[in-house]
């Protein structure tokens, strides 16, 4: 079994890609083609409809990974961002259903330090 939530961290990590892929393929149709690329917006479209299930997914994923792994909780890198997945979890609800620009100002800001405290993690535990 330790293998299995072993590579269950490289799920993980296909799922925050999935997550992050909707960000910058949003971008690279405003910055790069002006949001007139019919191919990337209907991407994107479908993108934002599964974004909230992948990101229900990679919480799910990431608890048993780290729950299995480290045997409980314990605080080392892997903790912190999964601490981070459910802050960024938390700020997406609010900004779905708020609607607020602070909240996904946050939301992106939190993107990228999860992204971060992923990386981070990955190398400590590959160390």
């Amino acid at each position: 079994m330790y293998y299995f939530f072993k590579y269950l961290g490289w799920v993980n990590i296909t799922l925050l890609v999935l997550v992050i892929a909707h960000f910058l393929l949003r971008r690279v149709n405003k910055y790069g083609f002006g949001n007139k690329n019919s191919s990337l917006s209907k991407i994107s479209q479908s993108m934002s409809k599964v974004h909230p299930f992948i990101a229900g997914a990679l919480v799910v994923s990431a608890f048993f990974h780290g729950w299995n792994l480290a045997g409980g909780i314990i605080l080392h890198s892997g903790y912190i961002a999964f601490l981070a997945i459910l802050l960024q979890l938390s700020i997406g609800t609010m900004v779905k259903y708020l609607r607020k620009k602070p909240f996904l100002v946050a939301h992106r800001i939190v993107g990228i330090a999860l992204t971060v405290l992923v990386i981070v993690h990955v190398v400590l535990m590959n160390t």
